[in-house]
C-alpha cells in the first residue's frame, strides 16, 4: 500500500542493497554504499524488465565490487554522462568564418548551370570579410 514518503526495503545478503518503494507505489532497485567518506546511494533501475531482483542484485555486486577497489559509481556515470555531452557538443560545432560563408556562396553561383544567375553575379563583391 502506497505511504506518504518513500521508504527503503532492506533485506539479502548484499549490504547496501534495497528497494526504494516511492510514494506511488512504484518500486526501484538501490544500492547504498560508502565512497570518499561520504555515504552515497545510487539507483540501478525501476522494477520491471529488464530489472528483475536477481538481475538487480547482480548489477550491486558488479557496483559493490566497484566500490571495493576504489571506484564511485556515481562519480563514474557523472564522468561518462559528462564525456558524452562534451562529444555530441564538439561533433556539433562546426568553425566557419564569415569569409568561408562568402566564398562558398560566391562559387556556388560560379557553378551555377543558371546563366541569368552568372549574368546577374557578374561582379563579385571585393570588400567581404576576409
Amino acid at each position: 500500500m502506497p505511504q506518504s514518503t518513500p521508504y527503503d526495503v532492506f533485506g539479502g545478503a548484499l549490504k547496501g542493497f534495497h528497494v526504494r518503494v516511492h510514494t506511488s507505489g512504484a518500486k526501484g532497485y538501490r544500492l547504498k554504499y560508502v565512497s570518499g567518506g561520504k555515504q552515497r546511494a545510487m539507483s540501478i533501475g525501476a522494477h520491471g524488465a529488464p530489472w528483475t531482483p536477481g538481475t538487480a542484485s547482480m548489477r550491486a555486486e558488479v557496483m559493490r565490487g566497484a566500490v571495493k577497489d576504489g571506484g564511485d559509481p556515481i562519480a563514474d556515470r557523472v564522468a561518462k554522462s559528462a564525456a558524452l555531452a562534451e562529444a555530441e557538443r564538439s561533433a556539433m560545432s562546426v568553425s566557419v568564418s564569415v569569409s568561408d560563408l562568402i566564398e562558398g556562396w560566391l562559387t556556388l553561383l560560379e557553378n551555377s548551370n543558371s546563366t541569368s544567375s552568372r549574368l546577374r553575379h557578374a561582379q563579385r563583391p571585393g570588400r567581404h570579410a576576409r
